[in-house]
């Protein structure tokens, strides 16, 4: 394979404290042929002011577009994917940061198979305090990833996607042919996911590279961490993106994963989303107990 133009996007939303580490992230990778589209989604804590100046700076090509008000990341990671002229796209937050060296072992995946349509690697999670941490993706992960792809839309479709699209990179002909952006979504990464699966299960091949490739940094401003907007984003994906057949089955399994996270800080809210868990389960008798436990914890 020659050097084929990755084309990395980026939706960039009040991150100016950590916007330069990530762009420069990209400027220094080792890989020659590299183009840089940045969507500004209407920030309002200098990073539009920041993005300009790093443009000027920019040693690669580089694109940087601001929309005129906030719409939301699934509208801004669409609109740089529609400016990008890659064959391969790649993603990054404007809060993560890349490896180094992080596209040369995934384009020798695609060089080794025609068919395969998104290659997953490997990331770390980096702290407030840039310490880094655990993997992101884990063994539980790399085994899904390593099933057929059947197997893992099923497991897209009844639980919130586990898989980092900052760690993927991906034909740009899979995300045209299977539309894989909805500008009027709250979820990027999930619904994308399950696009590019839904066309797996069809014809094509994902892979898994058992290398470090993305920074994943957490601190307390992720958008998921934001409990109403993620319960929002979760109704909207059931009701919207998941084939009637598989909703209660999701409602089951990711209800009951956000009341087992909410335990400690929220017992109340915990049981309230556990109880809607066992309903969608057919597990009255389970949900009669919980029901109990919440009139006990309310009344004692």
């Amino acid at each position: 394979m020659n050097a084929p133009l990755i084309s990395v996007i980026m939706a960039s939303y009040n991150h100016a404290k950590y916007l330069r580490e990530a762009v420069e992230s990209v400027w220094t990778q080792s890989y020659p042929n590299i183009e840089f589209v940045v969507v500004d989604d209407a920030s309002a804590d200098g990073s539009a002011e920041l993005l300009k100046s790093l443009l000027e700076n920019s040693p690669i090509p580089m694109r940087v577009e601001f929309n005129e008000k906030n719409r939301g990341p699934a509208f801004t990671i669409g609109r740089a994917f529609e400016l990008s002229k890659g064959e391969f796209i790649a993603f990054l937050a404007s809060d993560d940061v890349y490896a180094p060296s992080r596209f040369e072992s995934q384009l020798r995946s695609f060089a080794d198979d025609p068919q395969l349509l998104i290659s997953f690697a490997e990331g770390i999670v980096l702290d407030g305090r840039g310490e880094k941490g655990a993997p992101i993706h884990g063994e539980k992960i790399r085994n899904l990833l390593n099933s057929p792809p059947c197997e893992i839309l099923t497991y897209l479709y009844t639980h919130v996607s586990p898989l980092h699209l900052q760690c993927a990179l991906v034909r740009k002909s899979a995300l045209l042919s299977g539309h894989a952006f909805d500008k009027s979504a709250m979820a990027d990464d999930w619904l994308t996911n399950i696009r590019i699966f839904e066309q797996l299960a069809q014809a094509g091949h994902c892979a898994f590279v058992d290398q470090i490739v993305c920074h994943y940094r957490v601190h307390g401003e992720n958008l998921h961490k934001n409990h109403n907007r993620y319960i929002r984003l979760v109704k909207q994906m059931i009701n919207a993106y998941i084939p009637p057949k598989f909703r209660r089955t999701a409602r089951a399994n990711i209800y009951w994963d956000i009341g087992l996270s909410l335990a400690q800080q929220q017992p109340l809210r915990a049981v309230s989303y556990m109880l809607i868990s066992q309903f969608n389960r057919f597990r009255p008798w389970v949900a009669m107990r919980l029901l109990k436990s919440l009139w006990l914890k309310i009344w004692r």
